[in-house]
């Protein structure tokens, strides 16, 4: 058996020290990750304008994220491959360069996505926040909707 009770006051401080791993992991590949209790995002930039540069970013993230099931595993944890997103952010000019269509993620085939959220805020490729006033604004509407129904 392994893990802390939910709620315990070790709990945060034993994940921090049992994650502050991944950190090491990850800076041995790539120069940015980010992460927010559970959830850890990885950056990396690359010229569009180069294919063997694009290659060679896809290369190191496909790497790194190799290496993160590897510590994952041994450490009993798992990389749910069904939560992984991978999104290029850039103008739409540099966009159109970019040949980069999915990423693999073990045996997944993880697609580009246009969209993520990201700690309650929506993103899109080219950081407008257009997704997220449409989210928003869908959301408002369908409250206000339950709101009229309930008057």
């Amino acid at each position: 058996m392994t893990g802390v009770p939910q709620g315990s006051c070790l709990g945060p401080l034993l994940f921090t020290m049992y994650a502050s791993k991944l950190f090491e992991v990850v800076k041995s590949h790539l120069p940015e990750v980010h992460a927010y209790a559970d959830d850890t995002q990885i950056y990396l930039s690359f010229m569009p304008d180069s294919a063997a540069g694009e290659q060679d970013a896809i290369a190191a993230l496909q790497d790194c994220i190799t290496d993160i099931r590897s510590w994952m595993t041994a450490d009993k944890l798992k990389l749910n491959d069904d939560k992984t997103e991978f999104m290029i952010i850039d103008t739409r000019a540099q966009l159109d360069k970019v040949n980069v269509s999915e990423i693999a993620v073990g045996h997944t085939k993880v697609p580009a996505v246009t969209t993520v959220r990201n700690l309650g805020a929506w993103l899109d490729t080219n950081l407008t926040m257009s997704a997220h006033i449409n989210k928003t604004c869908q959301s408002v509407i369908y409250h206000l909707h339950d709101i009229g129904r309930i008057r």
